[in-house]
Formats: C-alpha cells, structure tokens, sequence
C-alpha cells in the first residue's frame, strides 16, 4: 500500500505507534500532527512534544496555536467546526442554544464541563 504522507493525532501514536506499525520507509514520508486541545500544564510555556522540524503541527484553533510553544516547528491553523448553511441565520427569538463538544466526559475543564 502506498502512503503519500502520515498523520498523527496523539501523544500515543507520536511516541509509539509510529516506531510499533510502521516501517522506517513509511516514517520518513511527509508527516502532520494534529494537536486537537490546548495545552494542560502551564498554558502559555508548555513545550508541544513534538519536536521535530520536519514535520508540520497543525492546530484546530487559532488558540491552540497561541499557547503550546512549538518552537521551531511549522504550524498551521485548520478550524474545525460546522458549516453553517448559506441563508440561515439566528433570529434570536429563542432564549437557547447548542453546543456541540466531542469527548467532554473525559476532556475535562478545558472544554467546558
């Protein structure tokens, strides 16, 4: 099978998936790691754990981006979220709204619970 690049989405698969599955040929492909949280120690000074400046750090907020230091890595921001649909709008009639929070039971304080 044939890879044209290897993405990342954890501390676990950084530290030991990557030398576990896959080979030395497959780790020296074009590589992205996904950081989907903020850091949980000091907030502005956490050194991200990935450390090497081949490989490029994107972040899902641009607040992400702001608090880990990432050194001399390459970062890039790719929002996530939801399309919002052309057309619609909040009228704000409605005393409610949504939030939509993936993993919150085990996430924790940093995303609102």
């Amino acid at each position: 099978m044939d890879f044209d690049c290897i993405l990342y989405q954890s501390k676990t698969n950084w530290d030991v998936d990557r030398y576990d599955i896959l080979s030395a040929e497959r780790r020296s492909l074009p590589s992205i790691y996904i950081e989907h949280d903020s850091p949980r120690q000091n907030p502005t000074d956490t050194r991200h754990p990935v450390d090497d400046p081949g490989i490029l750090l994107v972040h899902v907020t641009t607040f992400n981006d702001l608090m880990w230091d990432s050194g001399s890595i390459p970062t890039q921001v790719i929002d996530h979220g939801v399309k919002v649909t052309p057309g619609v709008a909040y009228s704000g009639e409605l005393d409610r709204g949504i939030a939509v929070v993936n993993g919150m039971g085990w996430r924790g304080r940093r995303v609102g619970r």
